[in-house]
């Protein structure tokens, strides 16, 4: 959301597992097996198919929303998938500024030329990128502009730790003026989002602003 007026402007899409019993199985059970299986890309890809639905829904109710959709390596490594969804990109390019990938810091600064090349590629089509789960404020600025991310998030409890202040206004200052939006994540709470705010920070989310529910297809 936009801050201060929590007004909606992205949605962040996420997959779940659900049992055959039908209880849901969260990522924080199921990641390490599936990467383990080589079945991250085959997760990833039907998120990804589902994404652009939801963006193809939103256009038809006419809503002005965007859609961060969260990829892994191994689903940029998947040459076959990947060939095949720039294809569609490029036959669909209004969907390209409603959908924003999203990478890890880790998978970002590991990523191999088969990785960036990818991105590289997405990019020359207009696709927008963001880096989350940031354990390093060591941050390369001019690297994040070269891959075209435009959004930087960080956990709400670093944001707001006292021992961070100085880092976090470093990060924040040297970010100001490039065009990469700086996004609190995790926000439970009002007085977290009252301290959010007194920083100055122009993107929220979290559980206070809506908590993940499914997606469902519309009539």
């Amino acid at each position: 959301v936009s801050l201060p007026q929590r007004k909606h402007r992205f949605f962040e899409v996420f997959s779940r597992v659900r049992a055959a019993a039908g209880a849901l199985i969260l990522p924080d059970r199921y990641l390490e097996i599936a990467e383990r299986a080589g079945l991250m890309a085959t997760i990833d890809n039907l998120l990804l198919v589902r994404c652009i639905q939801l963006i193809r829904e939103t256009e038809r109710r006419q809503h002005a929303i965007g859609f961060f959709c969260n990829m892994s390596a191994a689903t940029l490594s998947d040459a076959a998938f990947m060939r095949q969804f720039l294809d569609l990109m490029v036959r669909n390019q209004t969907l390209v500024p409603k959908l924003v990938f999203e990478l890890s810091q880790q998978e970002l600064r590991a990523g191999g030329a088969v990785t960036m090349g990818i991105l590289s590629q997405l990019a020359r089509i207009g696709f927008r990128f963001s880096m989350d789960r940031v354990t390093d404020l060591d941050i390369d600025v001019d690297a994040l502009l070269r891959h075209d991310i435009r959004y930087l998030k960080l956990d709400c409890a670093l944001l707001l730790d006292p021992a961070m202040a100085q880092r976090v206004e470093d990060v924040r200052r040297r970010l100001d003026g490039t065009g990469i939006d700086l996004i609190a994540e995790k926000i439970e709470t009002d007085a977290q989002l009252d301290a959010i705010l007194r920083s100055g920070i122009d993107f929220g989310q979290g559980y206070l602003f809506g908590e993940p529910r499914p997606a469902r297809r519309q009539p």
